[in-house]
């Protein structure tokens, strides 16, 4: 993930902030089904947690797996359930919304080519309920729902997922699209849709 300076000029790594920035609608589409699991109130927490992440890994690329993962952490630790509003989201919770925003602009939206080349081979599963469903038994995952998916049942389904979509010859989000056609039907293209 080096990038050196002919590939990521200042002038590029401005527009990917204001990208960032001005695409709200990248929350709002994510958001809207991540308040499905979250207590009320909840959007704006996040927000104010992934946009300063979204902002880094304009900066700093070559950190995309450290702030992965704090993004994950710190919604964890900062946003509840509205099921049991005094639990925190699970590890597979946080890592969908942090993994769906990253794919939403990464693939196909916001950051300029070079930049999406270079991403997009590291980009995580969105690993979702119907996703979840279909492979819990092959692998053996204890988990029935993304609330009870920790950190070493998600990493095992990744693995999984990942080794797949290399062995049909499709990037990571390619493969997270035809995961979900096949398991949910057609994704939702538009935040109002």
């Amino acid at each position: 993930l080096a990038f050196d300076e002919e590939e990521f000029p200042l002038a590029i790594a401005y527009e990917i902030r204001h990208t960032v920035m001005d695409r709200t609608e990248i929350f709002e589409v994510t958001l809207s089904a991540a308040m499905r699991v979250c207590v009320p109130l909840s959007k704006e927490r996040i927000r104010k947690i992934l946009v300063p992440i979204m902002e880094r890994l304009c900066k700093e690329p070559e950190q995309f797996g450290v702030l992965r993962s704090e993004a994950i952490e710190m919604l964890r630790v900062q946003v509840f359930q509205s099921k049991h509003p005094t639990q925190n989201l699970s590890y597979g919770q946080a890592a969908k919304i942090v993994d769906y925003v990253l794919k939403y602009l990464v693939h196909p939206h916001g950051f300029p080519e070079v930049i999406r080349k270079r991403l997009d081979p590291v980009l995580h599963p969105v690993i979702d309920s119907p996703i979840l469903n279909n492979y819990r038994v092959g692998l053996g995952l204890q988990a029935e729902s993304l609330a009870q998916l920790g950190q070493e049942e998600h990493k095992r389904m990744e693995e999984k997922l990942i080794a797949e979509a290399e062995e049909e010859g499709l990037t990571v989000a390619e493969y997270d699209d035809e995961l979900w056609e096949r398991f949910s039907g057609p994704r939702k293209e538009t935040p109002n849709d």
